[in-house]
């Protein structure tokens, strides 16, 4: 009898302490579960501006095409609808110079119809604008059609790679000054 009662306390020990380490090693192991984007998204574009996360655009199986833009913060584990896109696109690549991101090319629709502007999201002011340059007609079909778009920001700069194939690869830069 001491011998069972003996294992039922040591069960229920080992159950209420494995338990809690279980979990903890999870959150200290790498991944947090956090808080929801409020709308399922593929291909939004995804800026970083003091420390805060906005995600914009994107497609989903409720519309195909998005100008939504949200904002989140890992502080609070909130995120906050901020303004709308101008236009609604997807795939588009975006870069970040101090507080405002770009958003650069992208689908507007099924036609695969390509966006030759570029959006400036102003996160101080939650506001879009448009810039007024037109992007090179190689950039866009080289990027969007069957090959890929990646911007990154050296200083005031935006520069961007647009690949068709590995043999074919276009290099520009644009200042935003």
């Amino acid at each position: 009898m001491k011998k069972g009662l003996f294992l039922v306390l040591l069960t229920i020990f080992m159950m209420v302490t494995i338990h809690p380490l279980k979990a903890h090693a999870a959150e200290t192991n790498g991944w947090t579960k956090r808080a929801d984007l409020p709308e399922e998204r593929i291909g939004a574009s995804v800026g970083v501006v003091d420390g805060k996360i906005y995600v914009f655009g994107g497609a989903s199986q409720q519309s195909k095409f998005n100008d939504a833009t949200y904002m989140y913060d890992p502080k609070t584990d909130l995120w906050t609808e901020k303004a709308s896109m101008p236009r609604e696109r997807t795939g588009a690549a975006y870069a970040t110079v101090g507080k405002k991101i770009y958003v650069i090319g992208g689908l507007t629709d099924t036609t695969k119809t390509v966006h030759k502007t570029i959006d400036v999201y102003d996160t101080e002011l939650d506001q879009w604008t448009e810039e007024p340059i037109k992007m090179p007609e190689k950039f866009i079909y080289t990027s969007y059609i069957t090959g890929s778009l990646r911007a990154v920001t050296v200083g005031e700069k935006i520069y961007i790679v647009a690949s068709l194939s590995s043999s074919q690869v276009n290099f520009y830069s644009y200042d935003t000054v």
